[in-house]
């Protein structure tokens, strides 16, 4: 029997239960990091980029979360996971996002990893996501209209509750990528 994932409209009750405290706002559909940047004066705070991916070689799938504005270099991130040319990453497909977090392109989010269940996506979150400080941090609430923003106890937190050990990456400003 297929897993029945998590809602937007049930991941709400979700957070609230669990004692993760988020504010909620609503914005128009956006399906790209350009197209959120209008719609970021309504949330100050961090903005991230979620991308989807798969390893070629093995399948493995992982959600790498990156500031907003970084400029992503797939092959410097597969060098320092230490895949090969042949086994590095690329974009998975929304078929297989579906499969995995119960979310469509466009509204791919850390906070989908509430519906891995099985523990087959692997987090690799931008250093940054982690860094101590008083701002929010936003991610959509598995739909493309709609946002958190947590406080990093809060997220923390959800990580804990979830069971996921997200890989901390370093982004250096000459395109190179470390795991910290």
């Amino acid at each position: 029997m297929p897993h029945k994932f998590l809602t937007s409209e049930e991941l709400i009750p979700f957070l609230t239960q669990n004692g993760i405290d988020f504010e909620c706002v609503e914005h128009e559909a956006v399906f790209t990091v350009d197209a959120m940047k209008e719609e970021m004066s309504k949330m100050p705070g961090l903005h991230y980029k979620n991308l989807f991916l798969r390893e070629r070689k093995t399948g493995g799938f992982y959600l790498l979360v990156a500031a907003h504005d970084r400029v992503m270099n797939l092959n410097a991130v597969s060098k320092a996971l230490r895949l090969t040319s042949r086994s590095g990453l690329r974009f998975a497909s929304e078929e297989q996002l579906m499969e995995k977090l119960g979310v469509r392109q466009g509204s791919v989010t850390l906070l989908a990893m509430a519906n891995d269940v099985d523990r087959c996506v692997t987090v690799l979150l931008d250093s940054t996501v982690m860094e101590q400080n008083d701002h929010l941090r936003w991610f959509h609430l598995m739909q493309n209209d709609v946002s958190a923003g947590l406080s990093l106890a809060a997220l923390k937190k959800f990580l804990d509750l979830i069971g996921c050990q997200p890989t901390l990456l370093t982004f250096d400003s000459d395109g190179s990528v470390y795991i910290e």
